[in-house]
């Protein structure tokens, strides 16, 4: 039976544009989506400029960007996407790594494999409508000891004024750990951890704990 069928009734759903050159590869992303109770297609777009006509007129959460839909640069398309009306969500999907850390420093929420499998692209759509980026602790650790920040964070970490509770959240968060784990070690809630982490970031004017982190651990915060 078609999952669409079955879907719980007044439950909001996410929708979804695919920002990709191939049909095959969107009618895939359409399919997948479409076999979800809480996804929605919101559209197909084969390029950069297309996706942001349909982002001026649709509501749309988040936007799976592939890199082979970008121009000259993706941590650019990247920044276009976020600002256009619908200020989706930018779950990145590329054919190796090297644009990694331009895109998070973009603002994007995210950044699979093209072909990553099924269940871990609808996981890091889910996670990206809500703000959270699907990086393990042991990859967030290797990023935080090799890279810096751009100016814009820079500037934000700057201007930004933590109590002695986010603090502690900030320090932990930098060394790779799970809202779950910081919980454990402050003994709180991973609810109450992600709300500290939330209201810190939107003072920063970060889009992700990702970035958030890469600002905490670059600069320090206190």
């Amino acid at each position: 039976m078609d999952k669409r069928i079955e879907s719980t009734a007044g439950q909001q759903q996410i929708h979804v544009l695919t920002v990709d050159p191939y049909p095959m590869f969107q009618h895939g992303i359409h399919h997948l989506l479409v076999q979800e109770h809480d996804l929605c297609p919101a559209g197909e777009a084969s390029t950069v400029d297309e996706a942001v006509s349909v982002l001026r007129t649709e509501p749309v959460d988040v936007a799976l960007l592939s890199t082979s839909a970008s121009g000259e640069g993706i941590a650019g398309d990247v920044g276009i996407l976020i600002k256009t009306p619908a200020k989706p969500q930018v779950l990145v999907l590329g054919e190796g790594e090297e644009a990694f850390l331009d895109v998070m420093r973009a603002g994007a929420c995210g950044y699979l494999p093209r072909n990553a499998p099924p269940s871990r692209i609808l996981d890091a759509i889910r996670a990206a409508a809500k703000g959270e980026c699907r990086i393990s602790g042991r990859v967030l650790q290797r990023l935080l000891s090799q890279i810096g920040l751009g100016n814009g964070l820079t500037q934000a970490v700057g201007a930004m004024k933590t109590t002695p509770s986010e603090a502690e959240i900030l320090d932990l968060l930098a060394q790779g750990l799970t809202n779950k784990e910081i919980g454990r070690e402050l003994a709180l809630s991973p609810n109450t951890v992600r709300n500290h982490l939330q209201r810190i970031g939107e003072r920063a004017g970060v889009r992700n704990r990702v970035q958030l982190a890469l600002l905490a651990q670059t600069h320090g915060v206190g």
